[in-house]
């Protein structure tokens, strides 16, 4: 019979074999547990394990969504000084109300801001902020706001091309506000940029524009470049506020010169420095008298000079109150005083003033017969019956229009000036 073969055990083995006369103690009852149990365990353990992982990471989810709810959203930002000019509308204005883009346009100067605002007022107030400063937004405001900022903005870049985006009367305040000397011409004109410029050469020997600088000015060398010695010695006297007419040789010359510098000055007074009712006298008088409208101031002068002056009055204010100054017993300068007038004005009615028949027919001709400054509006204003019915039929033929004849009252008259006229 063979032998049996002694089974040898490990340490962990042996360790769970009672030894020969042991029984085995309670703790050590399930030393030995089959292998598919130990297999089961572990697969709870697994299962706990995951089933652990999933709950922990369930509930840090929750503990997120819930802290992301409760937490309060940023208050709105009412300093946006930072926005940057790189940042586009889309990142910028996501979310941004009209209060905020106004905001936007002021804090970046940028009109297109403007134009994303809804409320048309508001859109207006923000064109009307930018106006002075962005020419587009100034162009989109209206009345006086449009006038002030396209003005700003031409002077600001001395422009007056910008003038053009206004129409009529606001256009041309604007260019002059640009340039002051733009609505004037000729003398006006080259005297305002002159004096603009500090410039008497802008006068370009205009005497008028030169002498006109001086009185502004008061500058002494701008009188060199006048050629003629009067004119030049009234101007030093202007520009020096002294006499310096008295230095010339000439009496008609100083006439000549006390006359410019008195019309020039305003001074009537001047006149009286200059020989008594010499022609220089008489133009000076004549001058003030009309520019007064005061004939009296021709007074000053005796003799036929007076007559001359109050007729000068009469032509120069178109006033008969001149002539009918002058004395009756100055005949020839009171008729002629009524016969110019009423031929230079095409007043027949004047000519019933000379008070003297035969004088006032020669007026009547003159002033009626082939003057084409006859206005047939004076002739109703004619005495005699029968100069009044030729001067509509003269007046009538001169403007070829027949319908003037309707104004004479007798019938064959009437007749006669529509076949003629």
């Amino acid at each position: 019979m063979a032998s049996i073969k002694k089974l040898e055990f490990g340490p962990s083995v042996t360790r769970g074999i009672p030894k020969p006369g042991e029984s085995l103690s309670p703790d050590k009852k399930h030393s030995f547990e089959p292998s598919e149990k130990k297999e089961s365990n572990k697969k709870v353990f697994f299962l706990i394990a995951v089933l652990l992982v999933f709950i922990v990471a369930g509930v840090g989810l929750l503990i997120f969504i819930f802290m992301g709810m409760i937490v309060p959203p940023p208050p709105p930002t009412s300093n946006l000084t930072n926005v940057t000019a790189n940042e586009t509308n889309a990142t910028v204005t996501g979310g941004c109300d009209d209060q905020c883009m106004l905001l936007l346009a002021q804090n970046t100067s940028s009109s297109s801001y403007c134009d994303l605002i809804n409320n048309s007022s508001l859109k207006s107030q923000c064109y009307l902020a930018l106006a002075n400063v962005s020419l587009s937004s100034c162009l989109k405001t209206t009345g006086s706001n449009l006038l002030d900022c396209v003005t700003n903005h031409a002077l600001t870049n001395s422009d007056i091309g910008i003038c053009s985006n206004l129409m009529g009367a606001d256009n041309l305040a604007c260019m002059v506000a640009v340039n002051p000397c733009y609505a004037e011409n000729g003398t006006e004109k080259r005297l305002c940029l002159a004096i603009s410029k500090n410039d008497y050469s802008l006068c370009a020997d205009d005497t008028d524009c030169e002498m006109d600088y001086i009185k502004k000015t008061g500058n002494e060398s701008a009188c060199e470049s006048i050629t003629e010695t009067v004119k030049k010695y009234a101007c030093i006297s202007i520009a020096m506020d002294r006499d310096k007419c008295y230095d010339l040789t000439l009496q008609s010359q100083k006439d000549l010169c006390y006359q410019i510098y008195a019309i020039e000055t305003d001074d009537e007074v001047a006149c009286t420095a200059i020989t008594p009712n010499s022609i220089y006298a008489l133009d000076c008088f004549s001058f003030f008298a009309i520019n007064r409208s005061q004939y009296s101031i021709c007074d000053s002068l005796t003799l036929n000079n007076r007559w001359a002056c109050y007729s000068n009055f009469s032509i120069g204010t178109k006033l008969t109150s001149g002539c009918n100054a002058i004395d009756k017993l100055a005949s020839t300068s009171r008729f002629r005083c009524f016969y110019d007038f009423a031929k230079l004005y095409g007043d027949p009615s004047a000519c019933d003033l000379i008070g003297d028949v035969s004088q006032t027919l020669t007026c009547y001709v003159g002033a009626i017969m082939n003057n084409t400054a006859l206005d047939y509006t004076k002739c109703a204003n004619v005495v005699r019956e029968e100069w009044k019915n030729k001067c509509y039929s003269q007046s009538a033929k001169i403007k070829n229009d027949s319908s003037i004849c309707s104004y004479i009252e007798t019938e064959s008259e009437r007749e006669h000036c529509k076949l003629f006229s």
